[in-house]
């Protein structure tokens, strides 16, 4: 998929390859930048990702040309590099609080780091980071530039502020989940919005009065007085590099001191709660775990992960884990536990039965979440899940089963869950009539429609049964 914002480069994906067109003079900036000291420190610690100088000649880069002539091989577009792809594309529109901020702390963080050598960040979105695994790294490398050392100025910061600050300080004041931002806008959040959403007394706050208050007073008298807040201006060097790097400290004491970390939600202690006692626990993780020994999948799809204990499982194993689950909570808290341990888990907050669709201009920048998830994965684990679809979401169950089987080339262990389970009755409501008919027998059959059993057992409560299935 095309990235084509950049009027310095373009990104084009073929054949799993990821290759970078560039206008004349951005490779000798980036020869120039990786040859500093902080270039090469930022790019040995996968803190910005790597790259690699394509012949022009290669037959995937003529290809492309010869694909794109108005696009890739226009005049002006010289060179080419090509990067490591990183495994699962994913976008702040999937992301908890907690990797938002760890994506804004890398951000500042490099923007940081250029300032000794002479380079800084010309632009500041979470659209520049993809996180490898537990990981951020910063993939957009043409966002590296030469800065003015004169200017006192991070031209970055405004964008920064609405694309990461903002929406943290809206989920920390208001609860608001700072993905649902970016389903709306790829921007983020303008100052302007948090100003109208809080009243009186909050816009007078300490977090406030900064980052929302002033920024809108200041722009509206600017407005008036038919005048821009920024106008260039050169001091010193020396002090110029200082007020960049103290900006760049405040706003990282703001991240720091603005991450929201509720103690819980309703579904953080699901499998406590909601029909598991330790014995039906133990029964459940031998038989993922025997699943997992018997396959060796490489590559894992968690749906409905809730706290993640079956995605450490399978990455402990040595699977590339992408854990998904609606509960943003869950997914930050997960995210916590992996990048702690340096786990291979991608947490996601994806409602299955909506999930993220294609954004971003012509619906083509940004992949759907499951166009990125068919096919990319030998093992799919849709435990406690799969009864949530059928009653809450009313999603028959074949088209559960397709959904599964789009996204698995090997294996599936599914949750059967009886109508008679006391959480199943939860969710009818008193519609219990409608869901009379899905047996296990009935739900096995249904699955085998795409799927082969290989291994079944039933928990002890005799109400949830697992079920190990080979897609056909």
């Amino acid at each position: 998929m095309p990235s084509f914002r950049d009027p310095d480069g373009r990104i084009v994906i073929l054949d799993g390859r990821v290759l970078r067109f560039m206008r004349r003079g951005a490779p000798e900036m980036l020869r120039g930048f990786s040859e500093t000291k902080s270039g090469r420190r930022l790019i040995d610690s996968g803190k910005i990702q790597s790259w690699r100088t394509v012949n022009p000649e290669d037959p995937v880069v003529q290809e492309v040309s010869a694909a794109a002539p108005g696009d890739a091989s226009a005049k002006g577009w010289t060179d080419v590099i090509e990067h490591e792809r990183v495994p699962f594309a994913t976008y702040a529109h999937e992301w908890p609080a907690a990797m938002l901020a760890e994506a804004a702390k890398l951000t500042l963080e490099i923007a940081r780091d250029l300032l000794e050598d002479g380079y800084g960040l010309k632009d500041a979105t979470p659209y520049n980071v993809l996180f490898k695994g537990a990981r951020p790294v910063h993939v957009d490398v043409l966002s590296v530039e030469r800065r003015d050392p004169s200017d006192p100025i991070w031209l970055a910061e405004v964008q920064f502020l609405q694309a990461f600050l903002l929406p943290l300080l809206s989920a920390q004041t208001f609860g608001d989940a700072p993905h649902r931002h970016f389903l709306m806008s790829r921007g983020g959040v303008t100052a302007e919005t948090l100003y109208r959403k809080a009243g009186i007394l909050r816009r007078f706050s300490p977090s406030f009065l900064g980052f929302v208050s002033m920024p809108v007073l200041l722009s509206g008298m600017a407005e008036k007085r038919e005048q821009t807040l920024y106008k260039p201006r050169r001091v010193d060097p020396a002090r110029a590099a200082y007020t960049v790097r103290y900006r760049i400290k405040r706003l990282t004491r703001a991240i720091d001191h603005m991450f929201p970390a509720p103690k819980k939600s309703a579904w953080s202690d699901y499998e406590a709660t909601r029909g598991y006692d330790k014995g039906d626990l133990a029964i459940k993780e031998a038989f993922v775990v025997s699943a997992i020994e018997r396959f060796s999948p490489t590559r894992v799809l968690d749906l409905g992960c809730n706290k993640g204990q079956y995605s450490i499982m399978a990455a402990e194993r040595g699977a590339s884990v992408v854990a998904c689950d609606f509960d943003p909570f869950v997914v930050g808290k997960l995210w916590q536990v992996a990048n702690a341990r340096s786990i291979d888990i991608l947490p996601l907050v994806v409602d299955l039965a909506q999930p993220a669709p294609a954004l971003g201009w012509r619906n083509a920048e940004f992949p759907s979440f499951l166009s990125r998830a068919r096919g990319n994965f030998d093992c799919v684990l849709a435990l406690a899940i799969i009864h949530h679809l059928l009653v809450t979401e009313r999603v028959p169950m074949s088209e559960v089963v397709e959904l599964i089987a789009d996204m698995t080339l090997d294996i599936a262990v599914m949750e059967y869950v009886s109508p008679e389970d006391p959480n199943f009755k939860r969710l009818c409501r008193g519609r219990d009539a409608l869901y009379a008919h899905l047996t296990e027998e009935a739900f096995v059959s249904a699955c085998q429609a795409r799927f082969e059993l290989v291994d079944r057992r039933t928990l002890e409560t005799g109400n949830r049964t697992l079920l190990l299935f080979k897609r056909r």
